[in-house]
């Protein structure tokens, strides 16, 4: 799961994100066309914030919304998680995995 690299810690934090599944021989096949939020869960310092808007722009990208008090500390991630079960046709053996995004939360 590719996602962005770095974000500012912040008490209002509103960010997009886009994530793209990489089209690999290891790729965990595509998005299903359905509604992906219950698919999705914020962990590590993202953890408490607001997941947002959730849309898919395409079989390999979504864009995902999240807000609220983003607090940091010194080397930590906050995470966008996204469960097996909202991905299709990925390729044997294995199936499709669990995906998550890293994103690096700094202060300025």
């Amino acid at each position: 799961m590719v996602g962005t690299g770095s974000v500012n810690a912040s008490s209002s934090f509103n960010q997009t994100f886009t994530l793209t599944v990489p089209t690999n021989p290891y790729s965990a096949g595509t998005f299903k066309d359905t509604n992906l939020t219950n698919y999705i869960t914020l962990e590590g310092l993202f953890t408490g914030l607001t997941l947002g808007t959730l849309t898919r722009v395409s079989s390999t990208e979504i864009t995902v919304e999240v807000s609220g008090n983003l607090i940091s500390q010194t080397g930590y991630y906050g995470e966008i998680c996204v469960a097996a079960e909202a991905f299709e046709g990925a390729p044997e053996p294995g199936g499709a995995v669990r995906q998550v995004a890293q994103v690096r939360v700094i202060n300025l």
